[in-house]
């Protein structure tokens, strides 16, 4: 029979839940409801609070490639000639005035505009060539450009197209990305300084650990970056994740990862201070597996 949420027949500090910011009971509740659910199940004893393999970290694209498309101005533009620039189903103008404008103020008031008003695309410009690129590669964002020379123009005025914003990828894989600081990103940060901030109001503890198992690190052996440990014969160690074809692989103990890994303990325990409690941080995950 539908009832309220009842209360712990009893609770104890002696035993304790295991948090992991990988699966859907962690990273996909709000701290607010996760506590109170740990709350409800009467186990109050330290959190071990898992940071995981996938969502921490910051990462950058592989060779992605944008849609993009230049419009290059040239020749010589009469007072009161019009260009229009066409993007998908958008058009927008420019009037040129004679004795203000030329080729490089035309191609700037279009960027301007572009970027004033538009979401689906953004500008850049250089001299008199004007570079519009796609925010998207999905089908929706896919977009046709082409100029239009009204013939009452009475100059000389080009405005040539170059490719189309058709097309593009995001790239193969999101590799980690070292150079990034701090290394954990944004939403993990929000999240973890609310879980935190909770439990000191609520008088529980809790003890991080990191994986030293990584998704998708930036091993590159042959460059010097060696990241990933290997079998005797090359093979890189990995372990499937179950999150459909991503493993993860357990890193060398080399300068890069240790490096890393300890720029995110720091950071981890930098927000637990922050939040008034004692930094607690567990080592060497990676020895289980050995």
């Amino acid at each position: 029979m539908a009832t309220d949420v009842p209360t712990p027949t009893a609770t104890t500090t002696t035993v304790g839940v295991a948090t992991d910011f990988d699966t859907d009971n962690t990273y996909k509740r709000s701290p607010e409801r996760l506590v109170w659910n740990i709350q409800k199940l009467g186990l109050l004893g330290e959190i071990d609070h898992y940071c995981g393999v996938f969502w921490w970290k910051q990462a950058v694209a592989s060779n992605p490639a944008y849609p993009q498309c230049t419009v290059t101005f040239s020749g010589n533009w009469n007072d009161q000639d019009v260009v229009w620039l066409h993007v998908g189903g958008s058009a927008i103008g420019k009037t040129v005035f004679g004795g203000q404008d030329n080729s490089n103020t035309i191609a700037r008031h279009f960027a301007n505009f572009i970027n004033a008003i538009f979401d689906g695309v953004w500008a850049s410009v250089a001299g008199s060539v004007l570079t519009i690129t796609s925010h998207s590669f999905r089908s929706v964002w896919q977009y046709h450009v082409y100029t239009e020379l009204p013939a009452s123009n009475t100059g000389t005025g080009q405005a040539a197209v170059t490719g189309d914003l058709q097309g593009g990828t995001y790239g193969v894989t999101w590799v980690i990305d070292p150079t990034q600081t701090p290394v954990l990103n944004r939403a993990f940060r929000d999240w973890n300084t609310d879980f935190f901030r909770l439990l000191k109001a609520n008088s529980m503890t809790v003890v991080c650990s990191f994986s030293q198992e990584l998704v998708q690190p930036p091993d590159n052996p042959a460059g010097g970056a060696v990241w990933v440990q290997r079998f005797p014969d090359g093979t890189a160690v990995e372990t499937a994740t179950g999150f459909g074809t991503l493993n993860s692989s357990q890193i060398a103990f080399s300068s890069g990862p240790q490096n890393y890994l300890g720029q995110a303990l720091a950071a981890m325990a930098g927000l637990m201070l922050a939040a008034g409690l004692t930094p607690k941080l567990q080592f060497g995950e990676i020895l289980w597996w050995f």
